[in-house]
């Protein structure tokens, strides 16, 4: 058997573990693991004997991969190009493999993408799941509190007791032999006995370690991940292990202080990240936690997100990898493309919110930067400045000066912000018959000038704004 591309994922790529899970086919045998980019359990198969296109077989490159979530496959050298975001000269040049004539072609291609991208809607767990993974998150929410070192561990990305309280997190002991997990019954969750070549497993092995829920309606767990302790892990194995059976959903921490059509979306990678950015910004955003720096929302996520004012990619800014790349900036052409509001928003130190906390950053400080700079035009019959109502708690406010007496036609062309128009219609909740508040026009002082209903007449203003300005007199009358 030939192991190239198993050292390739496990060594280059820095994905894993994989396990056999078939000892014999067509194929040869067959190895199951997490895809390198949209992450996941088993869904990354692997065929380490099976010849790949014409480059790899001529250069005795063998193995081959398919990816059932990305629905993506290949060979060694397309698993560069697929996971390393490489061309297919750049991933034979790694793998030191000389290109010449027809061995130029590609025998496995990726799919052609869709036209439009179209939201997934998983499916919930089995009820029976749901149940027993609700009961054992219940069970290691009552243990943290007696584990210390997780407490420090969660405080320092941002996460103290207050909050690990608030987002459910809890701490899983161990009672097997080994002292760092436990073995239940598949039939437990409701799971089918597994086959592994020759053997039949009917438990289900869970580590220890801090317990990361994904909550539905009613209180009731959709999937668990688990942060499982340093000293447990083997070298090259993965420090969080998803309880088998756990639904894809992406984790979703909508505002509760502001309507969610109206909040600023934040979008990371991890779920610890998730919790801190919106614990710190006071409920005041919704939060999404991709899991990969390529994680899509789901139909629900993306309800949210397609309304939203602003959205914040901040995936991981990672150190420049080997071909001076950052990891975390391969999704933002994604975001870039499919939200006209989405903006790059990496953290300002560190590689993750987290890391950033960890490093002294005030992570509501940060989400404020990101919000317009300019001032807008004050409240009618207020006279001076105002401050717009805080986009996250204690965070910076966005000034709001006096406007001028300029006519509409000696200003140039408005530049019109329906972050900043949501914020003042339904935040300041402007008087009903000033419902076009602000005809944001660049003065060279750096204020904006009002002109109120003739904005209504503005080509630029944003789509978006006439269904804003409904909602408010609804609510005022």
């Amino acid at each position: 058997m030939s192991d190239l591309i198993l050292d390739i994922l496990q060594n280059r790529i820095g994905a894993g573990p994989y396990k056999r899970v078939n000892s014999g086919g067509p194929k040869g045998p067959e190895w199951a693991g997490p895809c390198p980019v949209c992450g996941g359990d088993d869904r990354f198969r692997v065929w380490p004997d099976q010849d790949g296109g014409e480059a790899a077989r001529r250069a005795g490159a063998v193995g081959t991969w398919w990816c059932r979530q990305c629905n993506h496959s290949g060979d060694v050298i397309e698993l560069l190009v697929f996971a390393k975001n490489m061309t297919f000269v750049e991933a034979c040049k790694e793998l030191r493999i000389e290109l010449s004539g027809t061995a130029r072609r590609r025998s496995f291609q990726a799919p052609p993408r869709a036209s439009e991208w179209t939201p997934t809607v998983w499916p919930l767990p089995s009820e029976k799941w749901r149940g027993a993974a609700t009961k054992m998150t219940l069970e290691a929410r009552e243990h943290l509190a007696n584990y210390d070192a997780a407490l420090k561990y969660l405080t320092r990305r941002g996460l103290p007791p207050e909050a690990a309280q608030q987002y459910g997190l809890g701490f899983l002991t161990a009672d097997d032999k080994s002292g760092k997990g436990r073995y239940r019954p598949r039939s437990v969750f409701g799971l089918p006995d597994e086959i592994s070549g020759d053997r039949v497993k009917k438990t289900l092995w869970i580590p220890r370690g801090l317990t990361i829920p994904l909550w539905g309606p009613g209180e009731e767990v959709h999937r668990l991940r688990i942060r499982r302790l340093a000293e447990d892990i083997a070298e090259g194995g993965s420090k969080f292990m998803m309880l088998k059976g756990s639904g894809q959903a992406p984790m979703t921490l909508p505002p509760t202080a502001v309507a969610p059509d109206r909040a600023v979306w934040v979008i990371v990678e991890a779920e610890f990240c998730a919790m801190a950015v919106h614990f710190a910004c006071g409920g005041r955003v919704g939060v999404m936690a991709a899991l990969t720096n390529r994680g899509k929302p789901d139909a629900a996520a993306h309800k949210y997100l397609a309304a939203a004012p602003m959205i914040l990619a901040a995936l991981d800014f990672d150190a420049p990898d080997e071909h001076g790349r950052r990891p975390g900036g391969e999704g933002w052409p994604w975001w870039q493309k499919t939200y006209a509001q989405a903006k790059r928003w990496p953290v300002p130190e560190g590689k993750d919110p987290g890391e950033a906390v960890a490093l002294g950053v005030d992570l509501a400080t940060w989400i404020s930067d990101a919000l317009p700079k300019r001032s807008a035009a004050s409240m009618p019959g207020n006279s001076g400045g105002r401050e717009v109502g805080l986009p996250a708690q204690g965070g910076k406010p966005i000034a709001v000066a006096e406007p001028g007496a300029t006519a509409p036609d000696a200003v140039g062309v408005c530049v019109h912000d329906l972050a900043t128009f949501r914020y003042l219609l339904g935040d300041i909740r402007w008087a009903a018959e000033d419902m076009y508040p602000v005809c944001r026009r660049d003065n060279p002082d750096g204020t904006v000038v009002s002109f109120k209903n003739q904005c209504q007449m503005c080509p630029s203003r944003p789509h978006g704004l006439d269904a804003e300005v409904r909602k408010c007199k609804n609510a005022a009358a």
